[in-house]
């Protein structure tokens, strides 16, 4: 989530030089941005804990580095969407690169881009958390609901009229007075 209207973006790169384009061009655009640099060298999985990024970029390049990357996030449990920046082109490395678990790549010549592939991945994470907090609530009132309607000996029925098949709750089956020897599993 995106706390006090900052971005906080972990930008790895081979080299200050490469970090200070990246800099640059996310200078223009309209986002306040809280930008770490880590050089490959200094990297580490406590960095991920460091800080509750919003977004990872990482130079391509960094063979080692990726597999790491994502081997630390598995690790550590994060969901923090990574988009890797190359020199290099085609669409196989494009490919390879997502197998790897990057959520977005771009062309170190299109920069300009960076913002806009920002702002889809950090909209697309929030997407997912919701949607991981609405299937919490949803199972903790699922759960909810069965104690209430085990503890008031209450019954439920349910037809599927799709495949004509009838669910009867345990409750359901007591109070028509069907036995456990007469139920169908």
């Amino acid at each position: 989530m995106i706390e006090d209207g900052k971005i906080k973006i972990l930008l790895i790169e081979e080299s200050e030089r490469l970090a200070r384009e990246i800099i640059e061009s996310l200078s223009r655009s309209r986002y306040d941005l809280d930008i770490e640099v880590i050089l490959d060298s200094d990297f580490s999985k406590e960095i991920l804990i460091r800080k509750d990024w919003n977004i990872i970029i990482c130079n391509y390049g960094l063979e080692q580095r990726r597999t790491e990357i994502f081997l630390a996030l598995k690790e550590l449990n994060l969901e923090i969407p990574v988009i890797f920046v190359s020199d290099t082109r085609g669409e196989e490395i494009a490919v390879q690169a997502m197998l790897e678990g990057a959520s977005n790549y771009l062309l170190r010549e299109n920069l300009n881009k960076l913002p806009n592939a920002i702002e889809r991945e950090i909209a697309k994470n929030k997407s997912k958390e919701e949607h991981r907090e609405i299937e919490r609530v949803f199972k903790k009132n699922q759960e909810l609901l069965e104690v209430a309607l085990s503890t008031a000996r209450m019954g439920i029925w349910e037809w599927n009229l799709l495949n004509n098949q009838i669910y009867l709750s345990p409750e359901a089956l007591e109070t028509m007075g069907i036995k456990k020897s007469h139920r169908k599993s």
